[in-house]
């Protein structure tokens, strides 16, 4: 999962659904995630260009592990929101994707809720990572606050 200011990335989607909806209904809320920033990502292949590393596999992922409802909650809780995450089961997550996958720009689609069934999204530690770039991941909770903050109601200087 890399996130990042991008428009369409999941911490601006999941902002704006918490900014707009105090109750989130949430397929794979159990499934673990290292969320990598965008520039640790860009980094790190700059590097493996650079340095012409070939025939090896390396593994991006931040600093944290964290659950898909723990990622709401911290979002959530960083544009000052209250909300009530909901885990849903598979298959009301697959009605759910499927209808909701047939909108122009959708949030959510059948595919996604295919990837949330496949089940956890960390490192394996079996491949070259980030640190082995001499790269020491971004941690969401320092980035996430630059750019989040137009989610709140009360604007960039809230508290």
């Amino acid at each position: 999962m890399v996130f990042g200011n991008g428009a369409k990335e999941i911490t601006n989607m999941f902002a704006k659904l918490a900014s707009i909806f105090p109750i989130i209904p949430l397929a794979g809320a159990e499934v673990k995630f290292q969320p990598v920033y965008v520039g640790d990502v860009a980094k790190g292949v700059k590097k493996i260009i650079e340095e012409e590393y070939k025939s090896q596999t390396f593994e991006f992922g931040g600093d944290e592990v964290f659950t898909l409802k723990d990622l709401v909650k911290l979002i959530s809780n960083e544009i000052r929101k209250n909300n009530i995450v909901i885990p849903i089961p598979s298959w009301a997550a697959r009605i759910q994707g499927s209808i909701l996958g047939l909108m122009p720009n959708p949030m959510l689609t059948l595919d996604q809720i295919k990837t949330l069934e496949s089940g956890d999204n960390v490192l394996t530690n079996k491949n070259k990572t980030l640190k082995n770039l001499n790269i020491h991941p971004e941690g969401i909770r320092k980035i996430t606050p630059s750019y989040l903050w137009r989610y709140r109601s009360e604007g960039q200087y809230s508290s």
